[in-house]
């Protein structure tokens, strides 16, 4: 242990390791070798054990770093076997972000009137976006690994430059080293602040649900200013968003259940898409939508409500509801100005995994209020929809008996399951006069039982999850030359 002389006027802090210790982990911070990251993770395990208190950059380090290992220890493995510890990465990944950002935050909360994690952490040089993936991992689905991978790789890099890069006196007298007490900065406490405002976001929802039942008759924006139950809204709004819709957007709130629809004696819901939310549900919550778009949130409630729609076993009345709403929404404000062109973007983005509930125009909408997405795109994202959603009635075979690509109402090319197994079937026909196992004409190949064994259904050898995508490119398919167990899988019109 490195001992301070107590003699001396200028505060110290006793800390848990040696001066030689501290340059030898400054070292092996910075390496990617996994022998070294190993050893770093070692370390600082032993000087967090060394101390009584929890020194936060220390701690933050030593999960960030074992998200790395964690990667770098999955790059030996079999394909077989890392789809099934990819989970496991995502999660050591995602729990060192919201450290990291809940560490930051707390630097940045220096006065009693709580402030907004985006803004408390501006300050200290984090960028909105490493706080919407922290989000993402405690309130939506966890983000791709990639997005991760970017996450930890920033966060590593900010601690380096405003902790590690001082020497050990400067580093852990800062107050960038975030000294606390280990019994109260634990994960248990993180999570169980996040679960305490939950609750209060739910608490303050069905206080506006009392308030504003007895308060019907109210309609404009300078009434509802003047209400306590609003402005409560707004406080935690202001304080965490992201949590306040996810708890908005649930059923029982916002989204009726079926209980709360007939009470409201109305007709029932329907998915046909020229339904909408009745006026009187809608009125109800009035409040909070002038609320939402006043504070310039109107596309973070529409993606809140399309993150709802890619849950596995949401009710049909619930689906009906939330794609009403998105669609009023995108409707009203598609030529008003009222959403930046990134926000479009990014709703784009939400959309498209839930394409299947919304038509080709409110697709369109959305693209064109997308300044930069060029018409080639916008194409093969309609050409993508179309093999999602392509229907028989609608196709005619356009390469005669082969089949290798059938024509939709519009006239593009698309490909479907059935013309791969009218090629399959041609290349069986090819190969029984021929020992050759690869048909020049079709491009199929038979494959050997062996490699695939261990594959994951859907998958191919060599392929990861993260790495899979469908590229549709008319004008630089044809001139790619394909590697062996290339991880994307190329639709071509020829």
């Amino acid at each position: 242990m490195l001992q301070v002389d107590p003699n001396l006027q200028q505060k110290q802090t006793i800390v848990p390791f040696t001066p030689y210790e501290w340059k030898y982990v400054r070292q092996l911070f910075r390496s990617r070798r996994l022998a070294d990251v190993k050893e770093c993770v070692i370390i600082l395990s032993t000087w967090m054990s060394r101390s009584e208190n929890n020194i936060v950059a220390i701690s933050c380090s030593h999960v960030l770093l074992q998200a790395i290992y964690a990667d770098l220890l999955a790059q030996g493995m079999p394909e077989s076997e890392y789809y099934m510890a990819i989970d496991d990465i995502r999660m050591k990944h995602g729990y060192a972000i919201v450290r990291f950002v809940n560490y930051v935050n707390e630097l940045g909360q220096t006065s009693a009137l709580l402030k907004n994690m985006v803004h408390a952490v501006q300050g200290f040089g984090i960028p909105k976006k490493i706080v919407d993936i922290r989000h993402a991992v405690t309130h939506q689905t966890c983000p791709d690994i990639s997005e991760l991978r970017y996450a930890t790789n920033f966060c590593l890099e900010w601690l380096w430059d405003n902790f590690w890069l001082s020497d050990a006196s400067n580093a852990m007298n800062s107050g960038k080293a975030g000294t606390s007490n280990s019994s109260k900065s634990g994960s248990s406490a993180e999570y169980g602040n996040q679960r305490g405002r939950e609750q209060q976001h739910v608490a303050s929802i069905r206080a506006f649900n009392t308030w504003r039942g007895k308060n019907r008759l109210l309609k404009t924006e300078l009434e509802f200013s003047e209400v306590s139950e609003i402005y409560a809204i707004k406080q935690h709004v202001l304080l965490d968003y992201v949590g306040f819709l996810s708890c908005l957007v649930r059923d029982g709130h916002l989204i009726q259940t079926g209980g709360q629809w007939k009470n409201w004696k109305l007709p029932p819901t329907s998915s046909d898409e020229k339904w909408i939310v009745p006026e009187p549900i809608t009125k109800f919550w009035e409040p909070i939508f002038h609320l939402m778009f006043s504070l310039k949130l109107g596309p973070e409630l529409v993606i809140s409500l399309m993150w709802r729609l890619r849950e596995p076993t949401i009710k049909q009345i619930s689906k009906d509801q939330i794609t009403a709403y998105v669609r009023l929404i995108i409707q009203n404000f598609a030529d008003n100005d009222v959403f930046s062109p990134d926000a479009w973007v990014r709703i784009l983005d939400h959309l498209l995994p839930v394409a299947k509930y919304f038509s080709k125009e409110i697709i369109d909408i959305v693209m064109r209020n997308c300044p930069n997405l060029s018409r080639k795109r916008r194409k093969q994202i309609h050409q993508i929809l179309t093999i999602a959603t392509v229907k028989s009635a609608n196709l005619t075979n356009s390469d005669g008996p082969s089949g290798s690509a059938t024509s939709s109402s519009d006239g593009s090319k698309v490909h479907t399951v059935n013309d791969l197994l009218q090629l399959l079937k041609s290349r069986t026909k090819s190969t029984e006069s021929s020992t050759n196992s690869r048909n020049e004409k079709t491009g199929i190949e038979l494959c050997e039982s062996e490699e695939w064994v261990d594959v994951p259904f859907g998958m191919a050898p060599g392929q990861r999850v993260e790495t899979f995508t469908v590229v549709i490119d008319e004008t630089s398919v044809s001139r790619r030359k394909r590697k062996a167990f290339d991880p994307a899988i190329t639709l071509d019109d020829e």
